[in-house]
């Protein structure tokens, strides 16, 4: 859970210098700033519905309650409502108001976004062309949200079986295998498709670093893309993100030529058959075929993500064929529906298996 309050906009009038109306702290008793260095929330959305200059300075206001936080996040409210002419019958703020708070909100240290007050406020018909404004220009990117590094920050599984198919017109579909069933709060809420264009293969670290290579933000396991015919290949790495946006290790790279020649950086270490019998009552059974010797480890989840099982691992296997049985413990794995998780080298595979009574 990540826990929050948006109070009045003004902690103090006077704090900051030149600002004056009601004060939060004494007027509606939300010391926001005690809330702050006892660390009692996870992140506050100041009320700050209110344009630059004048008593209640955007640009005094969002600046100054960044440095009250105290290593947590501030989110700042933004007044789309005062840009709607149909809903709000006071003074309107002019079209280039709320981008350039939010442009603000970028360049501060400590705020680490925005949330617009309110949601209807945003409908294309109104709002002066903020919707489009916002759209085709400061928020044209997918992003993730902000890691709160107080909170759990243990990464999720990776994907494995990152695959492209092509759908005609150019198109193609990216695909991948979805990331293992892990407990809450390492379940994967995302998938992060970073996207890159060049020849010889990149620094993956320091792509996926700048958010201009961010390609989609999906729930999904494939994604769509329609990328432009040039001389650089385009190269595409996909990570699964947990609730609070830690990433895991990227699957291995695919590279695709224009729209037609495709390459992977790591060809597949291993193939694994299904599992037999399923459904099974006291073991069953998988074959795994190694390509080459690694390392592989065996993992039996339940459907909540809880750890079951080891199975193998982690050692190192030879190449070549190996039996992998799973013959669950008295009282360890009742009747129901099972995820054995196979990892080898940078692979990961998922196999499904249902316990009979």
């Amino acid at each position: 859970m990540k826990w929050g309050i948006s109070p009045f906009g003004i902690w103090k009038s006077g704090t900051p210098a030149g600002i004056n109306g009601l004060s939060g702290a004494t007027d509606l008793y939300a010391d926001a700033v005690t809330w702050m260095e006892q660390r009692w929330l996870d992140y506050l959305t100041p009320q700050l519905y209110w344009a630059f200059g004048g008593g209640q300075d955007y640009g005094k206001l969002a600046p100054w309650w960044a440095t009250q936080m105290n290593g947590r996040h501030l989110y700042p409210g933004l007044g789309a409502y005062r840009s709607d002419p149909i809903t709000f019958s006071g003074t309107l703020f002019s079209s280039s108001e709320i981008p350039n708070q939010v442009r603000l909100n970028r360049q501060t240290a400590n705020v680490f976004g925005q949330v617009f007050f309110r949601a209807s406020n945003l409908n294309p018909f109104m709002s002066k062309g903020l919707a489009d404004t916002l759209a085709t220009g400061l928020f044209r990117r997918p992003a993730l949200t902000p890691t709160m590094p107080w909170k759990d920050v243990t990464a999720p599984s990776s994907p494995g079986d990152l695959t492209v198919s092509l759908t005609g017109d150019s198109r193609f579909t990216l695909n991948w295998v979805a990331a293992p069933p892990g407990g809450s709060p390492t379940r994967t809420r995302f998938y992060a498709v970073y996207r890159v264009r060049s020849s010889t293969v990149p620094d993956w670290q320091a792509v996926m670093a700048d958010p201009a290579n961010l390609f989609a933000v999906t729930g999904q396991t494939s994604v769509l893309d329609l990328p432009s015919t040039t001389a650089e290949p385009y190269r595409y790495v996909v990570t699964a993100v947990s609730r609070n946006s830690v990433e895991s290790i990227p699957t291995p790279e695919i590279v695709v030529h224009g729209s037609t020649d495709v390459e992977t950086e790591v060809p597949p270490a291993f193939s694994l058959e299904p599992a037999w019998p399923n459904p099974f009552r006291g073991e069953t059974n998988f074959r795994l075929t190694l390509d080459r010797p690694s390392r592989v480890d065996a993992i039996v989840y339940d459907v909540l993500g809880r750890l079951v099982d080891v199975l193998t691992g982690p050692e190192i296997l030879d190449a070549g064929e190996h039996m992998i049985r799973w013959v669950p413990e008295p009282g360890t794995a009742g009747t129901g529906t099972y995820f054995v998780v196979m990892r080898a080298g940078q692979q990961t595979v998922t196999r499904a298996v249902v316990r009979a009574k």
